[in-house]
């Protein structure tokens, strides 16, 4: 999805498509989605995590570990 900015679009249409993206953008990035997409990889342990569950811990907890990843499947 791309905004593009035209002669005729004020700033008020601007920003409520702005808002309508960043609604329809967060439905479909949601973590629920973004977790089921990744997986972590901990070098350290030699483990592989894809279990949803495991992946949204390790996002929610927000602290950055050395050698653990984080990988988009696709």
């Amino acid at each position: 999805m791309v905004v593009t900015r035209s002669a005729e679009l004020t700033p008020e249409l601007l920003e409520a498509e702005m808002h309508w993206l960043n609604n329809v953008l967060n439905k479909i990035e949601g973590i629920h989605n973004v977790a089921a997409a990744c997986e972590i990889f901990d070098v350290n342990r030699f483990k592989i995590y894809r279990k949803s569950d495991k992946v949204i811990t390790h996002l929610k907890s927000g602290e950055e570990k050395p050698f653990i990843f984080v990988f988009n499947r696709n």
